[in-house]
């Protein structure tokens, strides 16, 4: 009798855990599923090499977030950076990531996706818009070396249409208005186009590819035409006037010595560099 009420005992305290354990699971699984993360505000106009602040609200306290930067919601997907948040309190936090100059997988037109996961399981996402911007190299020069060869600047982009082409690259110059320099596309031995990854880099002998005589002296904006037969949405040609950052380019004077005359003479002409 003993043996059988033990038995009975256990019989009855198996058959509960048995009817237990489903809304057990259930309770782990929907606290597991729940939204404990999501993102309120992403800062913008978002530029390539540039930080992104992301405001998050989270509703449960003790748990590590991972933040992410990409080119996509979906598999496969180019992680651009990445930042594990802790959050030992629910409340408002805010996180700083740095978008990449050169971005793979950048999708037609360029798109940031703004990603926060709690483990494996992606609690919220927003995505905006990634507007371009140029950059020159050195931002300060003169037209040429002592001995008279041309130097050149290097004009870079970051954030373009991927496969787009440049048609124009514009010098246009802040002090002395009407003072422009308009290099085309058609005039360079090698085209340039943007890559997949949203850049183009393009290395410019100042003489003879932006002048022939030389840069006049002053401050300049440097911008850039995109061929519009290259570029699908012409929404974006409309957002790319309005959004994209030019460069500065500064062009020092300078004064040429001609030594053949007895006593040299000091020639500061239009391809020198004068103002």
């Amino acid at each position: 009798k003993m043996n059988r009420s033990i038995y009975k005992t256990l019989y009855l305290i198996l058959a509960l855990l048995v009817l237990i354990s489903p809304v057990a699971t259930l309770i782990v699984s929907v606290k597991a599923q729940a939204t404990v993360a999501t993102i309120t505000s992403v800062s913008t106009p978002v530029y390539p090499g540039e930080p992104v602040t992301v405001t998050l609200t989270v509703s449960q306290g003790n748990v590590l977030l991972n933040v992410t930067l990409a080119n996509s919601n979906t598999s496969p997907m180019y992680v651009w950076a990445s930042r594990a948040v802790n959050a030992p309190d629910p409340g408002t936090y805010v996180v700083q990531l740095t978008l990449p100059e050169e971005l793979p997988g950048l999708s037609s037109p360029p798109t940031l996706w703004v990603l926060v996961y709690f483990g494996n399981t992606l609690q919220s996402n927003v995505s905006v818009p990634i507007y371009p911007k140029i950059v020159v190299s050195p931002p300060k020069t003169a037209n040429v070396y002592e001995n008279g060869a041309s130097k050149s600047i290097t004009v870079s982009g970051y954030g373009f249409y991927p496969e787009a082409n440049i048609s124009n690259i514009i010098f246009s110059n802040l002090d002395y208005s009407g003072v422009v320099y308009n290099v085309s596309n058609d005039s360079l031995s090698t085209p340039v186009n943007v890559s997949s990854n949203g850049s183009f880099s393009v290395s410019l002998p100042i003489i003879p590819n932006i002048s022939s005589e030389g840069m006049a002296g002053g401050r300049y904006n440097v911008s850039v035409v995109l061929n519009a037969s290259t570029v699908k949405e012409s929404s974006y040609l409309s957002d790319l006037n309005k959004y994209l950052k030019n460069a500065t380019l500064e062009i020092l004077p300078q004064a040429i010595i001609n030594a053949s005359p007895n006593p040299p003479i000091i020639e500061p002409n239009s391809g020198a560099g004068r103002v």
